[in-house]
């Protein structure tokens, strides 16, 4: 349900590669170029990247594994976005770095709010010393994000993003403060009559 109380249609995306990636420099954050969408219910893969019609907030999800001759030292994944406007890309979401002789996968996830015009995307870093390269897996390397809560969908649209699909969810935001109607989870007391 969105903010209006009608009912909002899902965007689910799954984009991954269709051949292994072999150009790709060691050391260096790379772009993981999307080549099909195994779900894609928004018709959201555009050049490589999930770039949804529909304004809310988005679970973002992403994983690479590398194809290294030797194995990779360092594997990170990282999730970049982008204004609709032709901003440049920032990077909003890094895995958890795993550095050892045989660093073979990374994963990271993030909630952002995309307005319809945004996209986020897929990126890398790997470090290794010989042949650096993703390979093409759909169980390892892959952007998945559905539609948390969205915009209503009745009138002119615009205004803030409706959360009320959300109620008791704990979830991280990509974002510089807490959006509207979440609280910021940080053992603070909260009141039971205002919020309950």
């Amino acid at each position: 349900v969105g903010g209006g109380g009608e009912v909002q249609e899902a965007v689910v995306f799954k984009g991954e590669l269709t051949a292994d990636l072999s150009e790709w420099v060691s050391k260096d954050w790379t772009f993981v170029n999307l080549k099909k969408a195994s779900i894609d219910t928004d018709t959201a893969l555009i050049n490589g990247c999930f770039k949804p019609s529909v304004a809310g907030y988005y679970n973002i999800h992403g994983s690479i594994n590398q194809r290294c001759t030797p194995s990779s030292t360092q594997t990170i994944a990282g999730i970049y976005y982008a204004d609709g406007e032709g901003g440049s890309n920032e990077l909003i979401a890094q895995g958890t770095t795993v550095a050892s002789e045989s660093s073979l996968i990374s994963n990271v996830s993030t909630i952002v709010y995309l307005n319809g015009t945004d996209f986020v995307s897929l990126w890398g870093y790997i470090n290794a010393t010989g042949t650096v390269g993703v390979e093409a897996s759909d169980t390892r390397t892959y952007l998945t994000a559905s539609l948390i809560t969205g915009q209503s969908t009745g009138g002119s649209g615009g205004g803030a993003p409706s959360v009320d699909t959300a109620i008791g969810m704990v979830a991280p935001f990509a974002m510089d403060s807490v959006p509207t109607g979440w609280l910021h989870c940080d053992g603070s007391a909260v009141s039971r009559t205002t919020y309950s």
